[in-house]
C-alpha cells in the first residue's frame, strides 16, 4: 500500500467561509476498475482536508488486489475522526460501493453514522440558473474557471492500473494518483457552490425595496417592486435567471429581486359559494344573509366561478397562497395577486416568505 500527502494551492477562506467546523471536514472519492463491486474492486481511496490551514491531498493506493481492505481499512480508521463527510454524486456511487466491498472483505463500516453532503444533489437543481452545461464535476469546475493538469476519466485510467498489475510499472502510478487528487482537489475548490443553495433556502436578508416605473418595448408604463437582498454567504459567480413576471440577479453578498407589478382590478372568489347569490347587473356575489332582501328575478345562486367582488389596486403576483387574502383575473387562473400594501412591506415574516416564494420559482 502506498500512502501520499501532498498540499495543493487555494484560496481557503473562500471554502473555509461556507464550512461549520472546517477541521473536521473531509472531502473523499474513491477509483475502482469498474461500476460494479461485484465484479470490480476499489484501488485508491482519497481525502481531502485541512492540515491546520493548508489543505491536502492524502491517499491510500492498493499496489495489488490484496491490499484492497487495507486501503478501506485506513480510509475509515482516518474518517472515524470526521464531522462532515463531503462527496460528489458519493451517494449515488462511492458509498453504497464502499459498503458492498466491506460485504466483500469483513469490515465493518457504517457510513450512516457520519453527517454528509453530496455535492451533485445540491447543485443539481440550480444546473439551468447556473447555466451549467451538464452536472459533472468537471462542468462545475469549469464556472468557477478551476484548471486541472489531469486530462484523464476515471474510465479511461482503468485500463492504466490493470497494465500496472500486469507490469509493476511505477510510471502508471503517477496518473492514477493525479487524476483522484485533482477531484478531490477540485471537490474541495466547488465547495463554495453551496452558497446557492443557502441563498435559495432562506439565507439572505432584506435590506430594502421600492417601485420603479419604466416603459415596455410596446410604449406602455409598467411598474415593478425591487427588492435588494444582503446574502449570509457570499456567492463565487455572478448568477441571473427570470421566471415569468419575476427576474432576479446577484453577485457577491448582494442580490436584487424584480417583480412586475398589476395595476387594475382583479376578483376575489368566496370559497363557500353554497353561502352566496350572484347578481348579474351588479357582477358580484353577496351573501345569502343579505340577498334575502333582492328580488328573486335579480340574483341568482352563486356558482364557483361567479362567486366573486371585484377590487381595484396594485398587485403582486404569486403561485400559491403565500400571502391572502388572493385575487385572480379568473376562477381557473393558477397564478393569483395579492395587495400590495404598507403593511405587507412593513410585516419582515410576510416579506421574507414571499421573496423566499418568488426564489423558489427560478429553480
Amino acid at each position: 500500500m502506498i500512502i501520499t500527502k501532498t498540499p495543493f494551492i487555494h484560496e481557503t477562506d473562500i471554502t473555509v467561509s461556507v464550512l461549520q467546523n472546517p477541521s473536521g471536514t473531509i472531502f473523499f472519492d474513491i477509483e475502482t476498475t469498474g461500476l460494479s463491486p461485484k465484479t470490480s474492486m476499489v484501488y485508491l481511496i482519497g481525502c481531502a482536508c485541512l492540515d491546520g490551514t493548508t489543505p491536502v491531498v492524502i491517499q491510500w493506493f492498493a499496489e495489488n488486489k490484496n491490499e484492497e481492505p487495507l486501503i478501506m481499512q485506513a480510509f475509515f480508521e482516518f474518517a472515524a475522526g470526521c464531522s462532515l463527510l463531503v462527496h460528489y454524486n458519493g451517494s449515488g456511487f462511492d458509498i453504497p460501493y464502499l459498503q458492498q466491498r466491506c460485504l466483500v472483505h469483513g469490515l465493518e463500516f457504517d457510513f450512516s453514522s457520519l453527517p454528509g453532503i453530496d455535492l451533485y444533489k445540491k447543485i443539481s437543481p440550480y444546473k439551468k440558473l447556473l447555466k451549467l452545461d451538464s452536472l459533472r464535476q468537471k462542468a462545475v469546475e469549469g464556472f468557477l474557471d478551476i484548471e486541472r493538469d489531469d486530462r484523464f476519466s476515471g474510465g479511461e485510467l482503468i485500463s492504466v492500473y490493470l497494465e500496472y498489475l500486469k507490469n509493476g510499472d511505477s510510471e502508471c502510478i503517477e496518473p492514477l494518483l493525479l487524476h483522484n487528487r485533482e477531484d478531490l482537489s477540485g471537490l474541495f475548490k466547488i465547495m463554495p457552490m453551496i452558497s446557492y443553495c443557502s441563498l435559495f433556502e432562506g439565507a439572505f436578508s432584506i435590506t430594502s425595496w421600492e417601485s420603479e416605473s419604466y416603459t415596455a418595448f410596446d410604449g406602455a408604463q409598467t411598474a415593478e417592486l425591487v427588492i435588494s437582498l444582503t446574502l449570509e454567504k457570499s456567492i463565487p459567480r455572478k448568477i441571473a435567471g427570470h421566471f415569468g413576471c419575476f427576474y432576479f440577479s446577484g453577485s457577491e453578498d448582494r442580490g436584487k429581486l424584480k417583480i412586475g407589478l398589476y395595476d387594475g382590478e382583479l376578483k376575489y372568489f368566496y370559497p363557500d359559494y353554497g353561502n352566496y347569490y350572484y347578481l348579474p347587473a351588479e357582477d358580484a356575489a353577496i351573501h345569502k344573509s343579505v340577498a334575502m332582501f333582492v328580488d328573486r328575478e335579480y340574483r341568482k345562486k352563486a356558482r364557483a366561478a361567479n362567486c366573486y367582488t371585484r377590487k381595484s389596486g396594485i398587485f403582486l403576483p404569486q403561485f400559491c397562497e403565500i400571502i391572502t387574502p388572493s385575487y385572480k383575473s379568473e376562477f381557473k387562473d393558477k397564478l393569483t395577486y395579492f395587495e400590495l400594501t404598507d403593511d405587507f412591506l412593513n410585516d419582515s415574516g410576510k416579506l421574507k416568505s414571499y421573496v423566499c416564494h418568488v426564489l423558489s420559482l427560478l429553480v
